[in-house]
C-alpha cells in the first residue's frame, strides 16, 4: 500500500457524504441498522467515519466526500436524523481504498461471507500485476489462514439460486461452500434443491452440514481409484485432459478440500462418466475388431437384469465362482487353456464388459476338469421356484441396502476412526476371513476385491487406512443380514440392515423402489399338489441359497 497523507479530523455534514461504489458490503439488515441508529441517537458516534475527497464530485464551493470505512455508521446516522458526523478525511487512491475496505471494514463490521469473498477476489484482481500480492499476502493482512481465504473466495462460484438461498438464510457458510465446490452448474442447482428440501429422515428441512457433506461426497464426487481407465490418459477426452493434472481433482487444491481426506477424488462426475463411457466404447470397439461377440442392449438386460445380482442368466462370468460349482476358484483359473469360446456382455447398469461363457458349455468344461456340479435349480418344483425367485429379489434389495450403508458410512468413519492402524488391519482381515465363503463375494464386491483369494485380500486389507478398515468391519457385521434362503424364515424384515439405514441416513423405501422388489404370487394348490409327487429336493446349501 502506498504512503497515505496525514489525516484531517472534522465534523462533516451528512449531505456532503456519498457511499462508496467499491464497498464489498452490499447488504445492511434493517433491524441491525435500527438498533445502531438508536445507540447513535443516545450516545453519538464513538468512532469517526473514514472518508476521502470524492474523486468524481460535482463542482461546488463545498467539497463532497466518499465513505471509505464506516458505511453502517453513515447509514445509521441518517436514520438517527443527525446533521453531521465526526470523520477522518484522508487522500486515498482507488487501489488503497479497496484494500482498506477489505482489511478494515470486513474485519470490523462482520459482512456476509459472500461479500467478504467478493472483496478478497476484487483485492487480488486489483493487484494482479504484483506477483507477491497473492492469497498468502491477503491472509497475512487480515490475520486468517490461507485455507480460510481460499474457502471464502470459492463462494464466488455459487450459482444465482444458491446465492439467493445463502442471503435468505437457507444455507450457512459451510453448506454454501460444499455447493460452491461443485463445478458443474446443473449439478450445483440439483444439489441445492436436494439440500434445501432435506431428505430422509427429516424431509422438508434443510440438511445439517454433516449430512449435506455426506450427501455431496456420495452423489457428486467420484473416487478416482475406482476408475476403470488410466488416470494419466489424455486421449479419452482431449478437451478435459488427464485426471492427474485436472484442477477439479481434490488434490489440486488441498486447502479447499481438506475435509475430503483424499487427493484422488473427482468433483466433476459428468466428466468422469464421459471418460468412463469413452473408455468402454474403446474397449468394445477393440473387442469387435478382434472378432469377439459383444452382447449389449436388451439382450444384455435379460442376461443381467439387476445391478445388485452378480449372476448372469444363461452365462457364467469367468472371473466368478458360480454357486452351483463346488469350488472357490474362479472359472478362468480352473479351465485355463481348456476355456470354451468366450463372449463379452456389456453390463446394462455399469457399462463394463464382462467376459463370460454359456452356462451349458461352462458346466461341461468344469465337469471335464473334475469339478463337482451341484444339483441344478431346474429340478425344483413350481412352488420352490417361486419361493427362490422371491428370495433372490429380497437378496438383491438387502445387498442394495448394504451398498447404501457402505457409501453413507464412509464419511462417518473418516472423522471418527478408532483403534491403532495395525490392530484394525488384523481385526478387519480376520472378520472378513471368518465370515464364510458364501458372504465374502458380497463384501468384496463393494471394494472390487477378489472375493475368494484370501491371500490377495489380506495384502489389500493391510494397505488400507483407518476409515476403510472401520468400514470393512461394519460391512462384515451387516453382510450376514443379506442372506435370504427360500426354506427359512429369512424373508422377514431385515431388522439389522434397517437399523444401520437409520444410523447412516439410508432411505430403505427408496432403495426398495429402485430395486423393484417383486411380489411373487404363491403357487396354486393344484400346482403344489402336482409338485408334491416329485422327489423331495435336498435342503439348499448356503451356496445355492446365495445364488
Amino acid at each position: 500500500m502506498d504512503t497515505i497523507a496525514a489525516p484531517r479530523y472534522a465534523e462533516i455534514p451528512l449531505s456532503r457524504i456519498t457511499p462508496s461504489k467499491t464497498n464489498p458490503r452490499k447488504t445492511f439488515p434493517e433491524q441491525t441498522l435500527e438498533e445502531l441508529a438508536q445507540n447513535i441517537g443516545k450516545f453519538g458516534i464513538l468512532q469517526p467515519i473514514l472518508l476521502r475527497p470524492a474523486p468524481d464530485a460535482p463542482l461546488d464551493p463545498e467539497p463532497f466526500y466518499e465513505v471509505v470505512a464506516g458505511e453502517r455508521r453513515y447509514r445509521a446516522s441518517l436514520l438517527a436524523g443527525l446533521a453531521t458526523v465526526p470523520a477522518t478525511v484522508r487522500d486515498i487512491s482507488d487501489m488503497d481504498m479497496l484494500e482498506l475496505q477489505i482489511i478494515e471494514n470486513l474485519q470490523r463490521e462482520d459482512p456476509h461471507p459472500l461479500e467478504e469473498a467478493e472483496g478478497y477476489e476484487a483485492l487480488l484482481e486489483q493487484h494482479k500485476a504484483d506477483p507477491d500480492y497473492n492469497v498468502d499476502a491477503v491472509a497475512a493482512k487480515v490475520n486468517k489462514s490461507r485455507s480460510y481465504i481460499y474457502a471464502r473466495m470459492k463462494l464466488c462460484a455459487l450459482r444465482p439460486a444458491a446465492r439467493k438461498a445463502f442471503y435468505d438464510g437457507q444455507l450457512n457458510a459451510s453448506t454454501a461452500l460444499l455447493l460452491a465446490r461443485i463445478p458443474v452448474p446443473e449439478l450445483q442447482d440439483k444439489a441445492l434443491k436436494e439440500i434445501t428440501d432435506g431428505g430422509w429422515p427429516n424431509p422438508g428441512q434443510p440438511m445439517p452440514v454433516r449430512q449435506a457433506a455426506r450427501h455431496i461426497q456420495q452423489h457428486y464426487m467420484t473416487r478416482l481409484d475406482l476408475a476403470p481407465f488410466d488416470l494419466a490418459d489424455e486421449t479419452l477426452l482431449p478437451d478435459a485432459g488427464p485426471c492427474t493434472t485436472c484442477p477439479k481433482r481434490t488434490g489440486a487444491n488441498p486447502d479447499l478440500f481438506s475435509d475430503v481426506g483424499d487427493a484422488d477424488v473427482c468433483t466433476d462426475p459428468v466428466c468422469f462418466t464421459a471418460k468412463k463411457e469413452a473408455f468402454q466404447a474403446r474397449a468394445r470397439s477393440t473387442a469387435i475388431d478382434r472378432g469377439k461377440t459383444v452382447i449389449s442392449g436388451k439382450a444384455a438386460q435379460k442376461i443381467k437384469p439387476s445391478q445388485y445380482e452378480s449372476d448372469l442368466k444363461g452365462y457364467v462370468n469367468i472371473e466368478a465362482s458360480p454357486w452351483w460349482m463346488e469350488s472357490d476358484k474362479k472359472v478362468k483359473n480352473i479351465l485355463k487353456g481348456e476355456m470354451p469360446e468366450t463372449v463379452l456382455i456389456e453390463d446394462p447398469h455399469s457399462g463394463d464388459l464382462i467376459e463370460a461363457i454359456p452356462e451349458d458349455a461352462a458346466r461341461s468344461a468344469l465337469k471335464a476338469a473334475g469339478i463337482k456340479i451341484s444339483r441344478a435349480a431346474s429340478s425344483y418344483n413350481a412352488g420352490q421356484r417361486d419361493q427362490e425367485k422371491k428370495a433372490k429379489a429380497e437378496r438383491g434389495y438387502r445387498r442394495a441396502l448394504l451398498a447404501e450403508i457402505h457409501r453413507n458410512a464412509r464419511t462417518h468413519f473418516a472423522a471418527d476412526g478408532k483403534f491403532t492402524i495395525d490392530e484394525m488391519r488384523e481385526i478387519a482381515y480376520k472378520m472378513y476371513r471368518d465370515i464364510g465363503a458364501d458372504l465374502r463375494p458380497t463384501i468384496a464386491a463393494l471394494w472390487a476385491w477378489p472375493g475368494q483369494d484370501l491371500d490377495a485380500v489380506r495384502l489389500l486389507v493391510h494397505q488400507q487406512g483407518v476409515p476403510e478398515l472401520a468400514l470393512l468391519m461394519l460391512m462384515c457385521i451387516r453382510a450376514p443380514s443379506t442372506y435370504c434362503g427360500p426354506w427359512s424364515n429369512d424373508l422377514k424384515t431385515p431388522d439389522e440392515l434397517l437399523q444401520a439405514c437409520a444410523q447412516y441416513g439410508v432411505d430403505p423405501e427408496e432403495v426398495k423402489a429402485r430395486t423393484q422388489l417383486p411380489t411373487v404370487k404363491p403357487a396354486s394348490k393344484k400346482k403344489a399338489l402336482a409338485g408334491s409327487t416329485a422327489a423331495e429336493p435336498l435342503p439348499a446349501t448356503e451356496s445355492e441359497a446365495a445364488a
